[in-house]
């Protein structure tokens, strides 16, 4: 499966930035069509992106993503480890 074009654009600029894809899931959940996590946290913020896209950010470390972009359209998410922005909510 394709990631969004509305998220391939912040992944294609994290990838030229040095990050790379540590996994792919495909209905990870009930929502998410197509989960894709980084290696390593993001860049910078890509905010504010579409109104179809909305950030998101988790305070809780039993998870091993802290950040992530999800397109509301197609319902796929574009995560990454804890970093620069997993304090924000």
């Amino acid at each position: 499966m394709k990631l969004s074009q509305r998220l391939q654009q912040i992944l294609n600029e994290e990838i030229l930035a040095g990050n790379s894809i540590e996994s792919e899931y495909e209905n990870a959940f009930q929502k998410t069509k197509l989960l894709v996590i980084l290696r390593h946290p993001f860049h910078r913020d890509y905010r504010p992106v579409t109104p179809e896209i909305t950030f998101f950010a988790c305070k809780d470390t039993h998870y091993p993503v802290g950040d992530g972009y999800y397109d509301e359209v197609e319902k796929h998410s574009l995560e990454a480890p804890f970093g620069l922005f997993s304090n924000d909510i």
